[in-house]
């Protein structure tokens, strides 16, 4: 089964390039490589960013991963955080 992490910021007056910078600090701090990790901002917004965290696993596994739960309390002190996770449907 594939289950899609997104954890979203929402900050005001953080550039894109400092919160890219602490963004890769986090994730290089962790030692959960469990899934392929993208970093998005939103287009013509430098305040508005979504990491991806895209992984497979067995039906029934529960809860996000380490790396999410890691990212979502390093963002959470630059503004709104909302971590979500998704699963595909069969």
């Amino acid at each position: 089964m594939s289950r899609l992490e997104i954890i979203h910021l929402r900050t005001a007056g953080r550039s894109f390039d400092f919160l890219a910078r602490q963004i890769r600090e986090a994730i290089g701090s962790e030692d959960d490589t469990s899934g392929e990790v993208t970093v998005y901002r939103r287009s013509e917004l430098d305040t508005d960013v979504a990491v991806h965290i895209s992984r497979h696993e067995r039906a029934g596994t529960a809860g996000p991963c380490a790396l999410g739960l890691h990212l979502e309390s390093a963002l959470s002190a630059y503004g709104l955080v909302e971590h979500t996770l998704w699963e595909e449907l069969p």
